[in-house]
């Protein structure tokens, strides 16, 4: 051990040829497309209306939380017979099931407080992420009533290639935090990446690139998500000076702080250097 009464200055110069890596923009997955009804020649369409989920759901049937709102393009509609009701969306086949849970029913009067508890309704089941509301009026003046809807997707498979052995593709996996099950978010993306990077970088890894790729399951409401890891060159010591007064060669220096020029650099080696 160095004497603590004399000062030692331990300069090591890292071989990198970028400081810092640059990290690689995320490709953000594409949104399921909203199917769209196919309006008649003659029929007069309505705006369509974005609602975002409520954040409780409805108390009763005349109770209809503020958040989800409608357009005012809806109440000239208001007691006009409903033919037809649709609830699309791609990885939608139980529509009837659907159907049966919305208040509003067909061959009843158009009902905009009914329409906001079947939005409501559709939302408490906890698979869509997005739901839009389309009316328009048939050729003979009755009323048909879509609900155009972009589900929720869930982590059903978290994989990591292209890393070495230290660390592992499943270390990688597991400091991405992500698990299987969880809702996916672009969020969960980023913070994955971020603690993969850190990981990589306590390995001696600075200038790795990762990023992921998608496979959706529209059926199953499923995504596998593949990070592709290119790990880039190792940071290894370059030059180490010694300065001050440490009572010993500089040789007998870098032996105690066990860092050697060409060594790669990790996080272990240098808690052993601030040790010694």
């Amino acid at each position: 051990m160095l004497p603590r009464c004399q000062s030692v200055c331990l300069m090591v110069v890292l071989c990198l040829s970028v400081s810092y890596a640059q990290r690689q923009e995320i490709s953000a997955p594409q949104n399921s497309p909203e199917a769209a009804p196919s309006p008649q020649s003659q029929a007069t369409p309505i705006p369509n209306t974005q609602i975002p989920p409520a954040p409780e759901p409805a108390a009763s049937p005349v109770s209809v939380p503020p958040a989800v709102q409608l357009s005012s393009g809806l109440n000239s509609l208001q007691g006009l017979k409903v033919a037809k009701i649709q609830v699309n969306g791609l990885g939608i086949d139980d529509s009837d099931n659907l159907l049966a849970i919305l208040p509003q029913k067909v061959n009843e009067p158009f009902d905009r407080y009914k329409v906001r508890q079947s939005v409501q309704a559709l939302y408490n089941t906890g698979r869509f992420a997005e739901i839009q509301v389309e009316a328009q009026r048939n050729p003979v003046g009755e009323v048909v009533l879509a609900f155009d809807a972009r589900e929720n997707y869930f982590f059903g498979s978290i994989l990591a290639e292209g890393s070495s052995a230290h660390p592992t593709e499943s270390q990688l996996v597991n400091a991405s935090k992500l698990n299987l099950g969880e809702q996916y978010t672009e969020e969960k993306i980023t913070a994955g990446i971020d603690g993969m990077q850190r990981t990589l970088q306590e390995n001696g890894y600075y200038q790795a690139t990762i990023k992921p790729y998608y496979e959706w399951d529209s059926r199953n409401q499923q995504v596998k998500v593949q990070f592709l890891v290119t790990l880039g060159k190792p940071a290894r010591v370059g030059t180490i000076n010694v300065g001050g007064s440490p009572g010993y060669s500089a040789e007998e220096v870098r032996k105690i702080a066990k860092l050697r020029s060409g060594d790669k650099v990790t996080a272990r080696h240098w808690s052993a250097g601030r040790r010694s």
